[in-house]
């Protein structure tokens, strides 16, 4: 009961700040960064490269966990309003569980997804649904605990997003929703819910400043309390085609990790 309590809490908070926000706000579309997807696609025949590195640092009951991350993403536009996905990164994790260190690496499972962007009108209002796929191609018995510091989950897992976007003229915000179908190998939960609200603002030509901020259920079936994230950061503009990005993710309770540092770069062809 108190953890729906709390989620309830949490995303009634983050529900109504929507509509705060569309209210004060006066063509930008999200990516690194952001956790948080825009309802934009590429279009057909063209391309997005997105590489990007990321630290993070979590201290919990004893353990201590630091992950480095270097990811890869490329999308290609199937149709004008369709995008085919694939992501994969590799990841290397330094684990002190009470005195006792381990290092697993490796590559962690695949992503590989559609967004069909099924509406949009000339008042930058845009929706678009997500369906994917988790490919198990990290090793699951590499790492630590129900989340994401293991490698991997060991089996494939499903999972769909709903994205909706809204542009304003120097501005946009987009919201997500999201399932995942967790199958696992180490007892994990297997109903997966996400939520979460993303905003960009662009103070010059080549610069835009972006804050995000969600919920997720949590993955240990032992905890009570849904990890929350803010993450803020910018992209900075060095061309049409390439963008550089930094941010600063942190878990605001007990479960997120205490730090995450992202940077990478976005090309366009």
């Amino acid at each position: 009961m108190g953890r729906i309590l709390n989620t309830q809490f949490i995303l009634s908070i983050f529900i109504s700040s929507i509509f705060v926000i569309l209210i004060l706000s006066n063509p930008v579309l999200a990516g690194r960064p952001l956790i948080t997807d825009d309802a934009g696609t590429q279009g057909k025949g063209k391309y997005l490269f997105e590489a990007g590195a990321e630290y993070s640092r979590d201290d919990n009951e004893g353990i201590r966990v630091n992950k480095t991350t270097i990811g890869a993403e490329l999308d290609y536009g199937l149709a004008d309003n369709i995008d085919l996905t694939v992501f994969s990164c590799y990841q290397s994790l330094q684990i002190n569980n009470t005195g006792v260190t381990s290092s697993p690496e490796g590559i962690t499972d695949t992503l590989i997804e559609l967004k069909w962007r099924f509406y949009e009108n000339k008042d930058g209002l845009a929706f678009a649904i997500k369906p994917g796929v988790l490919a198990p191609t990290g090793d699951y018995t590499k790492g630590i605990g129900d989340g994401d510091a293991r490698l991997g989950a060991g089996e494939v897992r499903g999972r769909l997003y709903v994205v909706g976007t809204k542009e304003f003229k120097k501005s946009a915000f987009h919201l997500n929703l999201g399932y995942l179908r967790n199958e696992n190998r180490f007892d994990a939960r297997e109903n997966l819910w996400h939520a979460s609200l993303a905003g960009e603002w662009r103070i010059a030509k080549k610069f835009k400043l972006v804050g995000n901020t969600g919920i997720d259920t949590n993955p240990d079936a032992d905890s009570s309390i849904d990890p929350v994230f803010l993450l803020g950061g910018f992209v900075y503009s060095l061309s049409d085609s390439i963008d550089v990005s930094f941010g600063v993710k942190r878990g605001i309770n007990d479960p997120g990790y205490d730090i995450n540092l992202t940077a990478g770069i976005s090309l366009r062809f």
